[in-house]
């Protein structure tokens, strides 16, 4: 039976020596107790850490001083023994550190960029290194490397995450007492501010969405009611292709947002929304009327933007993206990206004077500080009227 999820784990001293227990949940929710017990808490801690591995791993469990008395025996009789996988640094990211991040919950589009680092430039600089003799000079050198590399700062920092995170397990497990990813600064991040797109560039975007849908060479009709959507909604270019029009109520105006798509090596699925959580967007009136006309004259299947090639599946986002830089390109707006469609949707709101709270439920935010930080800002006109208040003073 597939497991579903693994604790963290738990130890408790009891009478001259330590016991560590961890819990384990299968996909019918039944759960089952694994233990083990040592004299001490760091052996107690290496013991749960490799009990949890070989659960991962799908192998059996073999004690950690079973396995150095079985190579001290080796060694006496002139027997090499291959290391074990734990010690290889990147084995250890492949064969445990996934698994188990797969069973926190993390998703496969997620997954899968991890991986890919992995097998990139963390396999590069890692490759044949030992968990125990990495030092944070190390942590100091692959940071170079990979702006060596021509990395951005921002990539770097999604790099830092797998080494900062896998070191922690790795603490937790007893298998090292310190981090030598804690006391190096990953390089310094600037984060230029989102540009909203003003009226006048929203019109010369729509146009051009217009001519590309009109156009006889166009295979992706989608475009126009895409752009236009997503200025209305606010919604991620996810949730996007995913919308079906079981979800979108033309009596009330609102679309409920349910899924999101995902895209992995072509094969295209669905998904929760990035907080896991089902929200309804209101949506104005003469949107929700062009949307009637693009069921009638293309979108006749389940989804609102459909593939080319079926009406009951999705536009794949790799579609989405190719269609979407054609048009910026032509209206001349190079320096777009779908996701600001996102974000003028949002200033748009906040420059409105539309509470805080409302912009973010509508943009389906987990926390209020993230529209805060990200997407509410004031303009010159905002900040006039705030300094006009002071007049009579």
């Amino acid at each position: 039976m597939q497991i579903v999820s693994i604790s963290n784990g738990s130890i408790k001293k009891r009478n001259d020596s330590y016991m560590g227990q961890i819990t384990i949940t299968y996909e019918d929710g039944s759960k089952i107790r694994r233990s083990v017990t040592e004299k001490t808490l760091r052996k107690c801690q290496r013991a749960l850490g490799a009990l949890k591995r070989s659960i991962i791993n799908g192998v059996e469990y073999i004690p950690p001083s079973v396995i150095a008395n079985q190579r001290r025996r080796a060694r006496m009789v002139g027997i090499t023994t291959p290391e074990n996988t734990i010690h290889g640094y990147v084995d250890y990211l492949t064969n445990t550190w996934l698994k188990e991040k797969r069973l926190e919950g993390c998703t496969n589009n997620t997954l899968y960029s991890h991986e890919q680092r992995i097998n990139s430039h963390i396999t590069d600089f890692f490759r044949d290194k030992a968990i125990e003799d990495i030092k944070p000079k190390d942590i100091v050198q692959v940071y170079s490397y990979l702006i060596g590399q021509g990395l951005k700062p921002i990539t770097v920092k999604k790099f830092s995450h797998i080494l900062t995170n896998s070191f922690k397990f790795l603490i937790r497990d007893g298998y090292i007492k310190n981090s030598p990813a804690e006391y190096v600064k990953t390089p310094k991040v600037i984060y230029s501010e989102k540009r909203a797109l003003d009226d006048t560039e929203i019109k010369r975007l729509l146009a051009h969405a217009i001519n590309y849908n009109n156009d006889p060479q166009t295979q992706n009709h989608n475009m126009y009611m895409f752009i236009k959507l997503t200025l209305a909604s606010g919604m991620r270019k996810g949730e996007m292709c995913a919308l079906m029009w079981n979800y979108v109520d033309f009596r009330n105006n609102t679309i409920t947002v349910k899924y999101s798509l995902e895209e992995i090596d072509g094969v295209c699925n669905l998904k929760p929304p990035k907080t896991n959580k089902t929200r309804v967007i209101a949506i104005n009136t003469d949107v929700m009327e062009e949307l009637k006309e693009h069921r009638k004259r293309y979108a006749f299947g389940r989804f609102v933007f459909p593939s080319n090639n079926d009406k009951n599946e999705p536009m794949p986002l790799s579609s989405c993206f190719r269609a979407f830089k054609r048009i910026r390109n032509r209206a001349k707006l190079k320096d777009i990206s779908i996701h600001q469609l996102r974000h003028t949707h949002a200033s748009k709101l906040a420059n409105s004077g539309v509470p805080v709270h409302v912009v973010r439920e509508r943009l389906g935010h987990a926390s209020l500080s993230t529209t805060m930080n990200y997407y509410v800002h004031s303009n010159s006109e905002q900040d006039k009227q705030a300094a006009d208040i002071f007049n009579d003073l």
